[in-house]
């Protein structure tokens, strides 16, 4: 089965595909088609060119998408032509956009990384000002012993 054709919905491609159907069920070689509105079987499987526009009825304001499945005889062969409205859908399994949760997946990572990087050098400098306080107490104890020991 050959990949589905996704175009933006425009007037004159659903015209042109009418008129191909006419021309074929004039020329004695009819067409099944079958039209989906959202998913929804708007018109069944069928050569009839005049029952084309039936599909128009199911089409709302919140509509995304119109499929046209063009049959290979009077197989299950078919053209799926798909025409969408507003912006393309999403590419990916069942509309969900792999390409983003991957994305977002590793953002996510790198700032987890990045956060345990940032809290092993917090542990480090924390035990490294506590070793200088020391150090001070160290040298403050140092220097009041010296100071005891000079003459007045």
């Amino acid at each position: 089965m050959a990949l589905p054709n996704k175009e933006k919905y425009e007037q004159k491609k659903i015209d042109n595909l009418l008129q191909y159907l006419r021309l074929y069920h004039e020329k004695g070689q009819p067409i099944d088609y079958e039209i989906l509105v959202d998913g929804f079987k708007a018109v069944r499987r069928t050569s009839d060119p005049d029952m084309f526009t039936m599909f128009e009825n199911f089409v709302t304001a919140d509509t995304r998408s119109i499929e046209i499945l063009l049959f290979t005889g009077s197989s299950n062969n078919n053209e799926k032509r798909i025409f969408y409205f507003g912006e393309e859908q999403k590419e990916g399994l069942s509309g969900v956009d792999v390409k983003n949760i991957v994305d977002e997946e590793v953002q996510r990572k790198l700032r987890e990384k990045e956060y345990n990087e940032l809290k092993g050098e917090n542990k480090n400098l924390k035990q490294h000002i506590a070793d200088l306080e020391s150090e001070v107490e160290e040298l403050e104890k140092q220097n009041a012993r010296l100071e005891m020991k000079q003459s007045p």
